[in-house]
């Protein structure tokens, strides 16, 4: 689901804002393989000859949670010739992406005569009592950090000058690759990620 609030107070010439926002959802897809096995066999869509109850198939979960904060505080000057506005952000973002691979041992077994785990050297792995020829996680943390302000100045009746900049901390943290089972290329094993991690100030200066 998606929840938000925010939070406003008016105090004389000034008035301070905070937006708050929650996101977590999920998206879970189940892939139906038969038809490509059965393409890269050179056969005809549908079940695989002599393995009727093989039905091969791949189960897609992506789980996302985000935190969103922002507080913002302006006001004005001189007769509201000059608007001033001052401000924060933080973004936390944590995305995982999972991938499972029903057994192809039945079909192994029929083509080569020999299990998966005999022609791979690696066996299914099993979760909760279920076979699977691959397991897959991708797990990242993205985090936004940013403190911002802007000036507003009415120079002349017909000319104003605006000034501001943005520092901005954005980091990719937390990373990590795991795999498991024959196709993953290991029995289980998890791999972490270099962070990311960038600085950029961005300056704004105007006339109009």
């Amino acid at each position: 689901g998606v929840y938000s609030l925010k939070v406003q107070y008016d105090f004389g010439n000034m008035s301070f804002v905070s937006c708050t926002s929650y996101l977590d959802r999920s998206y879970h897809d189940i892939d139906d393989w038969s038809v490509i096995v059965t393409s890269l066999l050179g056969g005809p869509p549908g079940p695989i000859a002599g393995l009727p109850n093989f039905h091969p198939y791949s189960e897609n979960v992506t789980p996302t949670t985000e935190w969103q904060q922002e507080f913002r505080l302006s006001g004005q000057l001189f007769d509201s010739r000059l608007n001033w506005l001052v401000g924060a952000y933080f973004l936390r973002s944590r995305q995982q992406v999972h991938q499972l691979v029903s057994t192809f041992n039945p079909a192994i077994e029929s083509l080569f005569g020999e299990s998966i785990e005999q022609l791979l050297g690696i066996p299914d792995l099993v979760i909760d009592g279920q076979p699977y020829t691959f397991y897959g996680k991708l797990l990242t943390v993205d985090e936004e950090k940013a403190l911002y302000a802007n000036i507003d100045w009415s120079l002349t009746k017909h000319l104003s000058a605006q000034a501001g900049v943005r520092v901005d901390r954005s980091a990719i943290i937390d990373q990590s690759e795991t795999f498991g089972g024959p196709f993953g290329a290991c029995t289980f094993c998890t791999q972490p990620l270099a962070d990311a991690v960038q600085t950029p100030v961005t300056p704004r200066l105007a006339l109009t």
